[in-house]
């Protein structure tokens, strides 16, 4: 907390008793998009054990956008002055302009679509983040992203309030666009699957719709939270339902529904294990010949379910 000193001089120095209050709300504000940096960081260790996984290395970079964006509004919120505070606006677009078009990938890998998205559609997309940082960093030339900022001392908050350009708003129209899209694969994907597929998708759901909705709130200026993004925030909690995903239903080794379909084809009961030795999937002739009573196995081991078989094959 060392850090910290200088900024709460300078908030205190500024001469009247509600100095102390701005003190306590940005501080508290400020270290929760800095812990939501910090789950993000704890994750993005975990996925580079699986590096080679295609949805590992897109989750990752996911999450290093986000933790990005937590770890500089966080610093805005601590920031003491103007200046500073732009500072960190600036930054904060390198996080936050990349979040939506990695979040549409990844959601195109784990529903098995991604050759719907080719080399030529991706790079044109790429040009969105890039020219909104861009945007950011020279919005003293044209005023595109915000026309003008004001400095906000209330009861409570010390904030930067901004005059939103026409790029802001185009840029949050596609954004939005991505975003809309990929929930709706992953709604698609939801009400097709089945068993443990189910509750994969369903936690990827909860988990993408906390900054996203906190976002909303943000841009609508909802009365008495008008000045704080929220957003940052929330992606703590997506990052948590990513946990569970991960460690609990295993989110890394959702299956497309295109090789579901093969698999339910099959007339003989099949049970997939990963290269840890770990269920990632039955048909439903597997489910018809145990019993639903006997699954979901996924997570399971192998030698868990048949020991004696697993003594035989391993």
């Amino acid at each position: 907390m060392g850090f910290l000193g200088p900024i709460a001089g300078l908030w205190i120095a500024q001469g009247n008793r509600q100095g102390v209050v701005f003190l306590i709300w940005n501080l508290i504000y400020g270290c929760l998009s800095l812990l939501s940096c910090m789950a993000s960081v704890g994750l993005g260790a975990y996925l580079l054990r699986d590096w080679q996984n295609q949805r590992a290395r897109h989750l990752f970079f996911l999450l290093a956008a986000s933790g990005f964006w937590s770890a500089t509004y966080g610093m805005e919120l601590l920031s003491p002055d103007m200046a500073t505070k732009i500072f960190w606006v600036r930054l904060e677009y390198l996080g936050v302009g990349c979040l939506s078009l990695l979040l549409f990938r990844f959601v195109l890998i784990v529903v098995g679509k991604a050759s719907f998205l080719s080399t030529w559609m991706a790079r044109v997309l790429w040009l969105i983040p890039a020219g909104v940082v861009l945007a950011a960093f020279t919005n003293g030339f044209h005023h595109l992203l915000w026309k003008d900022v004001t400095f906000l001392i209330r009861p409570g908050i010390q904030a930067l309030e901004f005059e939103r350009g026409i790029l802001f708003w185009i840029y949050t129209a596609l954004s939005y666009a991505l975003i809309l899209i990929a929930f709706g694969l992953l709604v698609k994907e939801l009400v097709s699957s089945k068993d443990s597929h189910r509750i994969q998708v369903g936690i990827m759901l909860a988990g993408f719709l906390f900054p996203w909705a906190a976002n909303w709130v943000y841009l609508t200026k909802v009365e008495s939270l008008a000045h704080i993004d929220f957003s940052p925030l929330a992606f703590m909690l997506t990052s948590t339902a990513f946990t569970v995903a991960l460690f609990r239903y295993h989110l890394l080794h959702l299956i497309p529904l295109a090789h579901e379909a093969v698999m339910d084809g099959l007339g003989d009961p099949v049970i997939v294990l990963d290269m840890k030795e770990q269920v990632v999937e039955v048909n439903h002739a597997c489910v018809s010949a145990f019993g639903p009573d006997r699954l979901p196995w996924t997570g399971l081991h192998g030698r868990d379910i048949f020991p004696c078989l697993h003594q035989v094959v391993c």
